[in-house]
């Protein structure tokens, strides 16, 4: 079944709960069970994947930053309204 929600409508106490929920749901759907022996042998015995995902989150860590900074730069000059919440 597929639902939604206004995230505008969501109580701040709520909105985080929410957005993990999403992030579960997500998780679940795009994950995947498979043979660990046909894993084992399609990754081999380098380390090259392993590097690959280091490096990845390397660069999706720069680039969440990156985005927080332009974030935060649009809230400083206006474009953007934004507000501390207290949990």
């Amino acid at each position: 079944m597929k639902g939604s929600a206004n995230p505008e409508t969501i109580p701040a106490l709520y909105l985080e709960r929410y957005a993990g929920l999403c992030g579960a749901v997500q998780a679940r759907a795009h994950a995947r069970t498979g043979d660990a022996a046909q894993i084992a042998g399609y990754l081999s015995n380098s380390d090259s994947f392993d590097q690959a995902l280091v490096e990845f989150a390397f660069r999706y860590a720069e680039h969440n930053n990156e985005d927080f900074k332009e974030f935060q730069q649009a809230v400083e000059a206006g474009r953007l309204q934004a507000k501390m919440i207290d949990n």
